[in-house]
């Protein structure tokens, strides 16, 4: 018997989390009419646009209750949400990640096709100067506002198109760094949604619970 993971967001948390999903996978207007369903709204959508400003302000305009939000979660997250209370005691939700019968196929589409180069950490950083690898250090730019970006060729600012420490071996994709690669590939996918929405063929594709 599988145990399910899920992740606990406060009733404040799972508000912008929400925002952030209709931002992160473009319009998603007919996950959009629910929502709007589920808070007793209409409201015209824009066509072709994210969604997440206009969530924002609807959160804002009509605040849902535990029970409503409990419901968009659910509708949002692909994943049967459920009330409960936090480590400190606090009220909120759990979200399933869907991720107990993920198994990684090692293909490497994620390494070679995913836009992942402005999501490096400080955190990550610190730790490769930390264990001295200077060999994955000058693979990290910066942009303008002083954000670290991967992976970004040596001598230039241009980045890679394919991670280059993914190595290939009997149809079969590795990490040379796997111990040291950064936070956004430890924590790849995350979610069964976020598996389906960026193409991982070994996604379980659930449109609705």
């Amino acid at each position: 018997m599988t145990v399910e993971e899920s992740v606990f967001l406060t009733l404040d948390e799972a508000q912008e989390a929400v925002c952030i999903d209709f931002d992160q996978y473009g319009p998603q207007p007919a996950q959009m009419h629910r929502v709007m369903d589920i808070l007793g709204v209409d409201h015209p959508i824009p066509e072709g646009e994210p969604l997440g400003g206009l969530v924002r302000s609807l959160f804002t305009l009509y605040r849902p209750d535990a029970g409503q939000l409990l419901d968009i979660c659910t509708e949002v997250f692909w994943a049967r949400a459920r009330q409960g209370r936090g480590p400190a005691g606090e009220i909120g939700l759990f979200i399933p990640t869907d991720m107990e019968c993920f198994h990684c196929t090692r293909c490497g589409k994620c390494c070679r096709s995913l836009d992942f180069h402005r999501e490096c950490l400080a955190e990550d950083v610190a730790l490769w100067r930390e264990k001295g690898r200077d060999d994955i250090l000058e693979w990290v730019g910066q942009n303008r506002d002083g954000d670290y970006l991967i992976w970004v060729r040596p001598g230039t600012d241009l980045v890679t198109e394919i991670c280059p420490w993914l190595e290939e071996s009997g149809g079969c994709w590795t990490c040379s760094i796997h111990d040291l690669k950064p936070e956004i590939c430890r924590e790849y996918p995350g979610s069964g949604k976020h598996a389906y929405k960026t193409g991982c063929p070994t996604a379980n594709a659930r449109c609705h619970i």
